[in-house]
């Protein structure tokens, strides 16, 4: 007897659709393929990557790659500084990778990838996140020291200039040129006759630039992640022939400082309370001319009785000049023989060298404060009539003016320089040729223990001009600080101290 095996139901069915299949396979066209798959959604995007950023200034370049998404025809890069992908920006590219560009500095950017195929967008990949750090903007520079080189039509000025290291720096790049006044209206990276100069540190002498210029400087970072923004401008005038080292020369250090004694100015800051202090530090300060400013009358006294060794050489409203009597004696002043009459005051004194050598007129002024336009014209008048009056009764003899002019670089009018300077009289500040102290902290503090900055110029409002042929040997701002703060202010002014090589023939 012969048994009949049977095809279970459900086998029957799988092979009657696989032939099926295959049988559509064979009738289906190419388009009809192409079109089947073009209903798919490409694959994830996977693995993507991000490469370091690279910055130029206030701007990065991101760098993304990731692995090929079965079935993507292209990809569609997003981006977005957050995590959340909130308004994300995109781009679409066919290769592998692409580099996001234009990105700010000092943020956190978020990245997704996915998968394009015609009108298909495959599922986004996880945001991968970048933290794109700014470098370190290099702090505003200084001119350390300043010499000349060469004589007559070839002599030159070389500047030693420098700025606090950026962390993360690799070197630098300082940006200079010869810029017009007023420096504001010529930005230095539209100059261009502006030149570069690269550095490892923190610092780079210039040589070979024209005496009498105004120069202004610029320095930026160059980190591992590109370049950071410039930082702001510094400008300096740079040192003429007339002002090098004198052959033969007497030494005279001289300290200028308004002490704030008055009882109205100062009347939150007694002057009984800081007078002595304030001798000490003329002391230390170890000046042979001391010309203070807010010294009334009974103020100079009580200074006069605490500075042994120093004369108090004139006094007239509330001007005052000391000097150091081993080193200078007194041959005339504005006590017994008049003087110019500003607002608030001047007084001068003219001393010869206790060992000999040229006669010097020293001049304490203090003129009118205020920020007006018709103040700045007061004190170019005031100016005026001070060397006019000075230069009648001494034509030829050295002459220093110390004191506070109430004005800088800064004003639209700088009346005493504009002055001054065509007499022959040059500030300091300008013509320096060492900078013991940060150049770009103000001389007035208003007794705040956080410095001032101003940067363009130093805003020196306290300043020493002096006739040509002297030598300024050296200009500093003699307030003790620490950690960035001043520690011990005496009065709403800080002492500048200048070393002065006066030539003797």
């Amino acid at each position: 007897m012969t048994r009949t095996t049977r095809t279970p139901l459900a086998l029957l069915l799988v092979a009657v659709l696989a032939i099926s299949a295959s049988l559509a396979a064979l009738t289906t066209t190419p388009a009809q393929a192409a079109d089947v798959a073009a209903r798919k959604k490409p694959a994830p995007v996977s693995a993507v990557t991000l490469g370091d950023a690279r910055i130029s200034g206030s701007k990065a370049n991101v760098p993304l790659s990731w692995r090929k998404a079965a079935g993507a025809k292209t990809y569609q890069v997003l981006w977005a500084p957050t995590r959340t992908m909130k308004k994300a920006r995109s781009t679409t590219v066919r290769k592998r990778s692409a580099t996001v560009r234009g990105l700010a500095v000092g943020k956190t950017w978020c990245f997704q990838v996915r998968g394009v195929a015609g009108k298909k967008k495959g599922k986004r990949s996880a945001p991968v996140c970048l933290r794109v750090a700014k470098p370190g903007q290099s702090t505003s520079p200084w001119v350390k020291a300043a010499t000349i080189t060469g004589s007559g039509t070839s002599a030159r000025t070389q500047l030693t200039v420098a700025w606090r290291a950026t962390a993360g720096a690799r070197a630098y790049e300082l940006d200079y040129a010869i810029t017009p006044e007023p420096v504001t209206k010529y930005p230095l990276w539209e100059n261009k006759a502006r030149r570069t100069a690269r550095s490892s540190t923190n610092q780079v002498v210039l040589p070979g630039l024209t005496p009498g210029k105004i120069y202004c400087f610029q320095v930026r970072a160059i980190t591992s992640g590109g370049t950071s923004d410039r930082s702001p401008t510094h400008c300096k005038y740079t040192m003429t022939p007339d002002r090098r080292k004198p052959s033969t020369s007497q030494e005279l250090d001289l300290a200028t400082w308004n002490i704030c004694a008055s009882p109205v100015a100062c009347r939150t800051h007694p002057f009984d309370r800081r007078v002595s202090a304030i001798a000490d530090r003329i002391k230390k300060a170890n000046v042979d001319v001391a010309a203070l400013q807010e010294t009334p009358p009974a103020a100079a006294s009580d200074l006069a009785r605490l500075l042994p060794g120093y004369e108090l050489a004139c006094s007239a409203a509330a001007e005052v000049v000391f000097v150091r009597t081993y080193r200078y004696t007194v041959v005339d002043s504005s006590d017994t023989t008049g003087g110019p009459r500003t607002n608030p005051g001047a007084c001068w004194a003219e001393v010869e060298p206790a060992n000999g050598g040229a006669n010097v007129v020293i001049v304490s002024l203090h003129l009118k404060p205020g920020p007006t336009a018709a103040d700045d014209r007061d004190r170019r008048a005031q100016a005026s009539t001070l060397v006019n009056w000075i230069r009648t009764r001494f034509p030829s003899t050295p002459l220093v003016l110390a004191g506070d002019t109430n004005s800088n670089r800064g004003h639209d009018l700088d009346g005493p320089r504009l002055v001054w300077e065509p007499a022959g009289l040059m500030d300091a500040y300008d013509i320096a040729g060492a900078f013991l102290s940060q150049p770009s902290l103000n001389s007035m503090n208003n007794w705040e223990t956080t410095p001032k900055e101003s940067t363009r110029w130093g805003a020196h409002i306290d300043r020493v001009f002096s006739s040509a042929g002297i030598h300024v040997a050296s200009w500093k701002i003699d307030e003790p600080i620490s950690n960035g703060r001043y520690t011990d202010l005496l009065s709403d002014h800080s002492l500048v101290r200048t070393e002065l090589e006066i030539p003797v023939r």
